[in-house]
């Protein structure tokens, strides 16, 4: 959608970012000549005349605010396609960005601290209470200040109604981890809710986000039930005693233990800040030299997502995301949510110029040896368009010259294989098996040919015979990474991802520097719902390949999981500016289909189908638009229907791969095709043995289908897997569920361990 010029008398200069509440511009107003930031808010969020009058309401009260550390509100414009707040504009980053990218010292998280309590400590005196309070509402200016957004801006919709609702409306979307027990259960509030919020965001400054690195704490500490946060000394035990005694009272279950105000607890930050014994700076746990990120323990399928965002189906990088696109990096691709994973490259094992630029490998002399190299050269980032075609040119012109060269038709091989991995066109998958088995018959001692063999073999679902491939390979050179490799791949297709994540980390250890191998670990993370430990091996991987369209839209996916959608769009749209691709269009659609932009999530997935026609997740995204646009269900039952076929092709080759079948599953679920799904899904038990994304389909299925129960089931173990919470609050297709009293107390059980988002 195109940038308006104006808003009301204000002139717009740029976008500043988007949420669950609208966009957010920068604007100058020429009459008082000074920048101010403007939230432009859905319609729906001011449609009723009640709601209208409520909110502007609430507006006036906020704008009544003026202190140092709270945004001040200047104006509020009213149009029939939605209310606008004109606001002070901060020049800063928002503390969740700090947190994520760089961590705090201890004496700036006091001062920090210290100034948001004196502004909620303001607004309750004014009659005002949060209600989101969050890392990602409060800005830290450029010289260090706190100033805390949208205060009213969450809260004034629908005073009268449970926190439940507000949630399910999209209100305060993604934010039960920092919510106190009593407003996630629907309960009345009032400023004690608030302090709550601010125990969970304390506990974030001073321990680098303990979420992100909860997976590393001892089995008891890891239990600790949401209103028992995980004690602060536990993770910090060298933080003076009366800051852990502080923050622990803040998170106290019961609103009547936690401090009596936040003027309280800003005059104990304050002291604490002056006193001269504090330790030094505190160092983020990831940047410990003894805990390097890229080594850090994971746990356990699938992306995230559909095909939208990640793609549905399902949505902090601890650097700025400025300085990773820089970093020289890797390759993955999560095609957001339902999983989209664009399949990661893999390095040529004999040697090649994998540093020579484009020019220096299209200008090397033209004996065949040198041929093949520049087609090695090219391969290596299979990811630029037009890469692979050149370099089957330069095999092809190599085999041209010398009919007997062993390496370039393994060159050819891999080079087809790709093509297949990318199209989806048996065709390919017909040529590189040719061609490889040319290598292997002319040079038999060949590992490289062997690999490729292997490899075009797996797609093929001939897995025996790739099996024996690989092994014989590692039994003459253990350490051959790229057979390593070809094992991870074997043990996913066939569902082991527990081994398939420890070969990729072997096939990582042997070869440090190869950035597709990091990416295919994340894949498996993201399927098992491990989106930190993802996360991880994206950023570790565009550490070497920083310009890698796949793995940016995967990395984007990895966001949209966890609720970081502005940083979702950010990640897809610079790997749209790298390299147009479906994938990354599919993503693009599935972020507009979370924010009711239906007719443009369509307009994305037919942009996607334009680059990418035999992909079943966009197929699959695609219906799900038409599904929800009143008049066009035979649409939608036609795209379903692409998918299915789609995905029934891929079986023929992969007729044990559960992540396809849970996927056809759900995909006649929202066909209307219960009886069929019901079989697919009993082809998928026992359940509890089912990866944690492949356990949210079976979920899916069986409430599009009417079994409430067997949903619930399906839906607790995806949790208990570590499948993100955020997207199973965002699901339209759970939304009856939503209203099931179970649901909320799977809420209880699953939203205590996150970071704020």
């Amino acid at each position: 959608m195109a940038l308006p010029d104006r808003i009301g008398p204000y002139e717009l200069r740029r976008p500043l970012g988007t949420g669950g509440m609208g966009e957010v511009f920068l604007a100058w107003d020429h009459r008082l000549e000074r920048s101010v930031a403007i939230k432009r808010l859905r319609a729906d969020l001011t449609s009723s005349p009640e709601r209208t009058r409520r909110f502007r309401r609430e507006a006036r009260s906020a704008a009544r605010l003026s202190h140092s550390a709270i945004v001040r509100v200047y104006d509020i414009l009213e149009a029939p396609s939605g209310d606008s707040i004109v606001m002070e504009h901060v020049d800063g980053r928002t503390l969740g960005e700090l947190l994520r990218h760089e961590g705090l010292s201890l004496s700036h998280a006091l001062r920090l601290g210290a100034e948001i309590s004196e502004g909620l400590a303001y607004a309750h005196d004014h009659g005002l209470i949060h209600r989101d309070l969050k890392g990602d509402n409060v800005m830290v200016t450029h010289d260090g200040h706190a100033k805390i957004l949208d205060f009213g801006l969450v809260k004034q919709l629908d005073l009268d109604e449970p926190e439940s609702r507000l949630t399910r409306e999209g209100i305060a979307v993604g934010t039960l981890q920092a919510m106190s027990p009593e407003q996630a259960r629907g309960a009345a509030v009032d400023h004690r809710s608030d302090l709550y919020s601010l125990g969970v965001l304390l506990h974030e400054m001073l321990t680098g986000g303990l979420a992100r690195k909860v997976r590393d704490l001892p089995p008891a500490v890891r239990q600790t039930p949401w209103n028992q946060p995980v004690p602060l000394r536990a993770i910090r035990p060298e933080l003076p005693g009366d800051l852990c005694d502080l923050v622990e009272a803040l998170l106290e279950s019961s609103p009547r233990n936690r401090p009596e105000d936040a003027h309280q607890v800003a005059g104990t930050l304050d002291a604490l800040a002056a006193r001269p014994d504090l330790p030094g700076l505190y160092s983020p746990p990831w940047e410990s030299p003894e805990e390097p990120a890229s080594d850090a323990p994971t746990s356990p399928e699938e992306v995230p997502g559909r095909s939208k965002a990640p793609t549905r189906e399902a949505d902090s990088a601890r650097r700025p995301m400025t300085s990773r696109w820089r970093r020289p990096w890797a390759v993955f691709a999560i095609a957001l949510a339902a999983g989209l994973l664009v399949a990661i490259a893999t390095r040529l094992m004999l040697d090649s110029p994998g540093e020579r630029s484009e020019d220096t490998a299209a200008n090397l002399p033209r004996t065949p040896f040198e041929l093949y190299q520049s087609g090695n050269a090219l391969l290596e980032r299979y990811d630029r368009k037009g890469y692979i075609d050149r370099a089957i040119a330069n095999f092809s012109e190599a085999v041209a010259a010398d009919p007997e060269f062993a390496p370039a038709y393994s060159g050819l091989g891999r080079a087809y294989w790709r093509k297949h991995r990318d199209r989806k066109d048996s065709a390919w998958l017909d040529k590189a098996l040719e061609s490889a088995r040319v290598a292997v018959r002319l040079a038999p001692q060949l590992s490289h040919g062997q690999i490729t063999l292997a490899y075009a073999q797996l797609a093929a679902g001939e897995n025996e015979d790739a099996r024996q491939l690989l092994e014989s390979v590692l039994r003459l050179d253990p350490a051959n990474a790229g057979a390593q490799r070809g094992l991870a791949d074997l043990a996913t297709s066939e569902s082991r991802s527990d081994e398939a994540m420890a070969l990729y980390r072997e096939a990582i250890r042997m070869a440090p520097a190869n950035a597709e191998y990091r990416g295919e670990l994340g894949i498996l993370l993201s399927r098992a719902g491990d989106y930190q430990g993802a996360e991880e091996a994206f950023e570790a991987a565009l550490d070497i390949t920083p310009d890698h369209h796949f793995l940016l839209l995967s990395l984007g996916g990895i966001y949209h999981f966890q609720g970081r959608l502005p940083e979702a769009a950010t990640a897809l749209q610079r790997s749209i500016e790298v390299r147009p691709s479906g994938p990354a269009y599919s993503n693009l659609g599935t972020l507009y289909f979370f924010q009711g932009r239906l007719e443009e999530a369509a307009t994305a997935y037919r942009s996607a189908l334009d680059l990418n026609a035999n992909n079943y997740f966009i197929w699959a995204n695609l219906g799900d638009v038409h599904r929800r646009i009143p008049g066009q269900e035979p649409e939608a039952r036609n795209a379903f229907l692409r998918a299915i076929q789609l995905i029934e092709e891929e079986l023929v080759e992969q007729p044990e791969n559960l992540v396809l079948t849970s996927r056809l599953a759900l995909y006649r679920a929202r066909r209307g095709e219960c009886p069929a799904a019901r079989q697919q899904v009993a082809a998928l038990q026992p359940l509890g043995e089912r990866l944690a994304s492949t356990a949210y389909r079976i979920a899916l299925s069986w409430e599009l289908c009417g079994q409430r129960e067997a949903a619930l089931e399906a839906l607790e173990m995806a949790l208990e897997g570590g499948y993100s919470f955020d997207e199973a609050q965002r699901e339209p297709d759970l939304i009856d569920l939503r209203e099931d009293l179970r649901f909320h107390h799977l809420a209880l059980r699953f939203t205590s361990h996150r970071p704020a988002s």
